[in-house]
């Protein structure tokens, strides 16, 4: 009988807490995921359960970011997962940008202290709460850009998590010398466009490199970088790739201008172009701008080795007359390997090096000079006019950066049209076509063809294109 009772009891605690576990490896990935997107710029402060009887959520202290295990169990207990995996993700954003922008207390401290203490309110009175106002929407504002970065929009679950927020603590809606409920509602909605307005840029400017339009890709990472300075380590990976990129178009050598790089950014693509003309010295500045701003993205991330950085000193080698510096030993890739002993003039030591396989499946062809795969052609079926003629009169709005406009986006069905000038003055129009159907290919890069690009997202694919 009482191991009957001592079984019951066992089954019993671990039905109770296997949601537990769940939720804090939640916590942790999220957690981990915002910190890897962010890099190391910053200290990065560690994660910690409350301890006693907490007034709010989270809170920031001397290096240690604090939260509620209890009221996150809440979350899971109440809500759908999608919610509260945004709440996490805005809570734990939030609290990682106040740190970052070393903010004396966060939002939670200054709260409960507001709540316990009226002398507190009386001495701080309006100036306290205009400071504090300011505070929460610089970290909402951060804090949505690096949940955004890392994959959660968070600021869309803002409104919902800061009433169950007020609702679970039993939180007067409004305290002396603290933001209202309202007033972060309405910080949070209005913090919200922005954030969504500079991650479509980011969007629309990798759309640009890999459709091998590398000066409006340019010219948009950096006007991200400027005008919002938000500098993450992948952004700062694809303004290196599409500077190399742009650089290496301008080669001689056919393999090394359509090779496709082996880079891990978040997707790898080729640049299809084929203008010449960059002299040597030329070509070698513009890569040594990519090698630069690489290496700037792996000290934010504390690394020292990339793809992208071995292609770039790759090609830096070729142009200089320089591959014996190249050590074979160095190069992870097999596609970086190939080339190098391309380049050294050993072709079939080259050819050995590719398997069947469909992510290197052209790089294979550039050497042996066969036709790309058949299973790629339904790319080049671009939209037709009778949908453009719908997307240019559908109405229009702007995608903007700190008020300048990055381009005109025109929405009709599941179809995206923008219209952005390149420096030079010249005007694009890009589709984007969301297509929530399973792909059609199950690839994990992806596919470049002419003025077309697929890329894969879980179940969903996206196809731009330059029409």
């Amino acid at each position: 009988m009482r191991n009957f009772i001592r079984l019951f009891t066992f089954i019993a605690l671990l039905i109770v807490a296997i949601p537990c576990l769940k939720a804090q490896s939640m916590i942790d990935n999220i957690w981990n995921d915002i910190n890897r997107t962010v890099g190391i710029s910053y200290l990065q402060p560690r994660l910690e359960v409350m301890h006693g009887e907490p007034n709010g959520p989270a809170l920031f202290r001397k290096g240690v970011v604090y939260y509620d295990s209890i009221f996150v169990n809440h979350l899971v207990e109440n809500h759908d997962s999608e919610f509260v995996k945004l709440s996490v993700a805005y809570l734990l954003s939030h609290e990682l940008a106040h740190s970052n922008l070393r903010h004396n207390d966060t939002h939670l401290k200054s709260m409960a202290y507001a709540k316990t203490s009226s002398k507190s309110a009386v001495i701080s009175g309006e100036t306290r709460r205009d400071d504090l106002l300011f505070k929460e929407s610089e970290a909402d504002l951060y804090g949505g850009l690096y949940s955004a970065q890392a994959g959660y929009y968070a600021l869309d679950a803002a409104e919902g998590f800061l009433r169950a927020v007020y609702d679970y603590y039993q939180l007067p809606k409004e305290l002396p010398g603290y933001p209202s409920l309202n007033d972060r509602i309405e910080v949070a909605e209005n913090l919200k466009s922005i954030v969504w307005n500079i991650n479509e840029s980011y969007q629309i400017a990798v759309a640009l490199a890999y459709l091998g339009e590398h000066n409006a890709s340019q010219s948009i990472l950096k006007s991200i970088i400027r005008e919002s300075d938000f500098k993450t380590p992948e952004i700062l990976h694809m303004l290196s790739y599409s500077i190399f990129l742009s650089a290496v178009a301008e080669t001689d050598d056919y393999i090394i201008s359509n090779w496709q790089w082996p880079v891990k950014i978040s997707l790898d693509a080729y640049k299809t172009g084929k203008d010449r003309g960059l002299k040597t010295e030329l070509l070698i500045d513009r890569l040594n701008e990519a090698l630069i701003i690489e290496l700037d993205a792996l000290s934010i991330e504390d690394n020292d080795e990339s793809n992208l950085r071995s292609s770039i000193e790759i090609v830096i080698a070729y142009l200089n007359n320089d591959m014996e510096n190249i050590q074979a030993s160095q190069l992870k890739d097999d596609s970086l390997l190939a080339i190098y002993w391309h380049l050294l003039g050993k072709k079939r030591r080259a050819l050995k090096l590719f398997p069947t396989s469909e992510l290197i499946s052209h790089n294979y062809t550039l050497l042996t000079g066969n036709l790309l795969p058949k299973q790629t052609e339904f790319l080049d079926q671009n939209v037709s006019s009778e949908l453009l003629f719908e997307l240019g009169f559908a109405s229009s709005k702007n995608v903007l950066i700190n008020g300048k406009r990055i381009a005109k986006k025109r929405s009709f069905q599941n179809y995206d049209l923008y219209e952005l000038k390149s420096p030079n003055g010249v005007t694009l129009t890009l589709i984007k076509e969301l297509n929530e159907k399973k792909p059609i290919i199950n690839v994990k890069t992806p596919l470049t063809i002419n003025n077309s690009v697929l890329f894969h997202y879980n179940s969903n694919s996206i196809k731009y294109y330059l029409q």
